[in-house]
């Protein structure tokens, strides 16, 4: 760890400036307000080299899966940053990390995706265990892309490369698999995983370009969303969170921006970056909600994480 000077962030307030929606007026209701930016391209202290997962976790705490420098970023309300930054493949070391998930005693779930495993840490960052390999069967993980946790620390597991959605306990026991392998799978390929208090799981599928909605048992239930550019239109979405208020935000990299959903499907609002305030959205790759509803964006691209207010 490196002097308090250093590991302080690189934090830009956007301020009150007016705000255009890339969107059609009429179908926009509400709006995402940029409030921040925090973090910049580099390896040093709240710098991001190609970041994909956050979450944030009850005192406010961001938690950022730094991909490409191999750790995860810890970023206090007072813009401290801790680094876990051990790169391998022992157990305790990560490669290539795509997810991060934080349960209420801030025990951290990290999806290692370049080891194919879930590895879990205590609050003061010591390995607790993993779970997880590469491979096909149940509990297996090929090109694993992202992870969520329910209210009662499930973790699903969007294994892209299985085609399926996986759910695991809070101590990494396999519970159950959707869609499943099956002779379609081609056709199904889960990026990203939300949850709503009733259980139900809103999955982002970059295969059909839509949004999936399965059951706490794993059975659909629904879907929304089709091909395209226009609001309620998706193209490659790879992120989704559900806000407190049940809107879903679902973020797509072919359309470099954020759609807000009602729980129904229709659109709520779109961002795809703001004139007034010259806040970009090019690559998003990971979202979070914190407990007062404010919804973070990380950008792969832009090698930084953008705070918006959701009105």
């Amino acid at each position: 760890m490196a002097d308090d000077e250093q590991e302080r962030l690189h934090f830009l307030e956007i301020g009150e400036e007016p705000v255009q929606q890339r969107a059609e007026a009429a179908q926009v209701r509400r709006a995402l307000i940029p409030v921040s930016i925090i973090g910049r391209p580099g390896s040093g202290a709240g710098e991001f080299n190609s970041p994909h997962g956050v979450a944030v976790d009850n005192w406010g705490n961001l938690y950022v899966a730094d991909t490409n420098n191999h750790r995860i970023q810890k970023i206090t309300p007072y813009r401290d940053v801790y680094r876990y930054e051990y790169s391998g493949r022992d157990p305790g070391c990560l490669l290539y990390p795509t997810g991060v998930a934080v349960d209420p005693l801030l025990y951290v779930y990290v999806l290692d995706s370049g080891n194919c495993r879930i590895q879990k840490f205590t609050p003061t960052w010591r390995f607790d265990f993993t779970f997880g390999m590469e491979g096909t069967q149940a509990g297996c993980f090929h090109a694993p892309e992202s992870i969520a946790r329910d209210s009662f620390n499930n973790i699903y597991v969007a294994d892209s490369g299985n085609s399926r959605i996986q759910k695991f306990n809070a101590g990494g026991r396999y519970q159950l698999q959707f869609p499943g392998m099956r002779a379609d799978a081609s056709g199904f390929r889960p990026t990203a995983v939300g949850v709503d208090r009733e259980y139900n799981c809103y999955v982002a599928d970059a295969a059909t370009h839509r949004i999936i909605i399965f059951n706490s048992r794993g059975g659909a239930i629904g879907a929304f969303g089709s091909p395209g550019s226009q609001p309620g239109q998706l193209l490659e979405p790879v992120a989704i969170v559900v806000h407190p208020d049940d809107t879903i935000f679902v973020a797509e990299i072919g359309n470099a921006r954020i759609q807000a959903f009602s729980p129904q499907g229709e659109c709520l609002a779109v961002f795809a970056g703001t004139q007034s305030s010259g806040v970009e959205v090019i690559e998003p790759r990971g979202l979070a909600v914190d407990a007062d509803g404010y919804v973070y964006v990380v950008d792969a691209r832009l090698h930084r994480v953008t705070k918006l207010e959701w009105r």
